[in-house]
């Protein structure tokens, strides 16, 4: 089950797929909650980065409105990562 878990999770995030789609897909595996959370915990991967570079692969630019802001925002949703993941990558696509 450990393997099989922290397989998939590299699998999945280097994808582009967040912690929280993630533990979904693994709960609907067969996974228990507690073995997929405490696997997410102790991978390696940041996620602050992974929905950075999960927002400029799909819009390569900064949200140029509050329109453009909330469709990026849904789409992170969507893959999976948090809120405080979200407003990173954004802030950070606006600094750049």
């Amino acid at each position: 089950e450990s393997r099989f878990t922290d397989a998939y999770i590299n699998s999945r995030a280097s994808r582009g797929f967040g912690p929280r789609r993630i533990e979904m897909e693994l709960r609907e595996r067969g996974i228990p909650s507690t073995i997929a959370r405490q696997a997410l915990e102790l991978s390696e991967h940041d996620w602050f980065e992974n929905a950075q570079n999960a927002q400029i692969k799909k819009f390569g630019s900064p949200p140029e409105s509050l329109k453009e802001r909330a469709k990026q925002t849904r789409f992170l949703e969507g893959r999976g990562y948090l809120n405080e993941h979200i407003k990173h990558a954004l802030n950070n696509a606006e600094a750049r």
